[in-house]
């Protein structure tokens, strides 16, 4: 019984201006509301576009990066092996750098080797 009273109570909402037209408000308000639903997705949707430029331009930049490393490897690598074709002694005497990967250089060791170390 209370259930079908509230329902005889609350206002028909199949159509917006329906609905907000039962609960008394005029169509100003409706007008303002649709104007207002606008602005904000607007204002929703500008920083939306300008972060998207931005990441855009932050990847090009990032791309031209990876791409300029490379190519200075490359070309590091390439002058190397032609001094070391030039001058064979010099290439000799310098050490090539180890290239340092901040771990250990052994990544697996025997189980075996550590129980004959404890005895």
């Amino acid at each position: 019984m209370v259930f079908e009273a509230a329902m005889r109570r609350i206002p028909d909402c199949s159509a917006f201006c329906v609905a907000i037209s039962a609960c008394g408000f005029g169509g100003f308000f409706v007008r303002y509301f649709v104007v207002l639903s606008w602005v904000v997705g607007g204002a929703g949707l500008l920083p939306a576009l300008l972060a998207l430029a931005w990441v855009r331009r932050l990847s090009a930049r990032l791309e031209a990066l990876k791409q300029s490393y490379w190519d200075l490897r490359y070309d590091y690598t390439r002058l190397r092996s032609q001094v070391s074709r030039l001058d064979p002694e010099t290439a000799a005497t310098e050490p090539e750098p180890a290239p340092s990967t901040g771990c250990a250089t052994v990544s697996f060791v025997p189980l075996s080797t550590i129980r004959k170390k404890d005895r």
